[in-house]
């Protein structure tokens, strides 16, 4: 890539990052939060309904500025997560909760472009770390999900597992079987199917940031079972849809009854986890 590059919709979309695509209704505020009072980053887009923050100490840590002219119909690509804060940092104040922005990163501009560089690589490090714990502790997975640490600490390795494009390989994807989700979820199915048919697992994934859940759910929908094969694939779409309460991807898991069936089951769950939830 020349050093001059920047971030372009179809570049994010070759990636296959266009889900974190953003469009933007007003220009990015700096101002203070109404109840919080704490100077923040308010950001305002076409696909999502409400504020998303942005702390200023992530704008300090990475350099991160906005061009005055960075306005409605501009795009960036957004990283968001639920968290809860109290005026002050007083625990006795009233709790506030709040959609931030993780990971932010503009289009259309060289030095966004190199701090993305930055990001992937170091994805790609926590990935290399946590396909590297899967295969120390892998066959010690149906003991460790009988726990509530040992669950957390395995989806704490699962969130991190995605085929993020590599920087320093003209950010090619993993594309050799043995390295995509598909290919190592058939490499440790008999693990994964220990996490995935465990009662505790709807309840855990949904307590995970909406990146986390998309990863360990695309990971666990590629295990295959050899003795009960696509069963326990649905009855796990069931239970997750369940454990949702939402009314359509209730009904869109309940009876999965055909390819199309199966079709919509799966993106009703992904489209829901990859959203920030209360």
């Amino acid at each position: 890539m020349a050093k001059g590059s920047v971030i372009t919709h179809a570049f994010v979309e070759a990636l296959g990052l266009g889900s974190a695509s953003y469009t933007l209704t007003k220009a990015i505020k700096n101002q203070l939060h109404p109840e919080l009072q704490d100077p923040m980053f308010a950001i305002e887009v076409e696909e999502f309904p409400e504020p998303i923050y942005l702390d200023r100490q992530y704008c300090f840590d990475h350099q991160f500025s906005v061009p005055s002219s960075y306005g409605p119909g501009d795009r960036l690509l957004l990283w968001m997560r639920r968290t809860v804060r109290h005026r002050n940092q007083d625990s006795k104040q009233p709790a506030t909760h709040l959609l931030m922005a993780s990971d932010c990163f503009l289009y259309d501009q060289p030095l966004e472009f190199q701090r993305f560089r930055v990001f992937l690589r170091s994805k790609r490090i926590l990935d290399t770390q946590a396909r590297d714990f899967l295969a120390r502790y892998g066959d010690d997975f149906p003991k460790l999900v009988e726990s509530p640490k040992g669950m957390e600490r395995i989806l704490d390795c699962l969130g991190n597992i995605a085929e993020w494009p590599d920087p320093e390989n003209g950010f090619r994807r993993n594309v050799e079987s043995d390295a995509s989700l598909e290919g190592l979820a058939k490499s440790y199915s008999v693990p994964l199917l220990a996490v995935r048919s465990h009662s505790s697992l709807p309840a855990e994934l949904l307590k995970r940031n909406p990146e986390e859940r998309v990863n360990i759910f695309r990971l666990l929908c590629f295990a295959e079972d050899p003795n009960q094969g696509s069963d326990s694939l649905m009855v796990f779409l069931r239970d997750l849809g369940a454990a949702t309460r939402a009314p359509t991807v209730i009904r869109r898991t309940a009876a999965i009854k055909s390819g199309a069936d199966l079709g919509w089951a799966l993106e009703s769950l992904r489209q829901f986890l990859a959203l920030p939830l209360d």
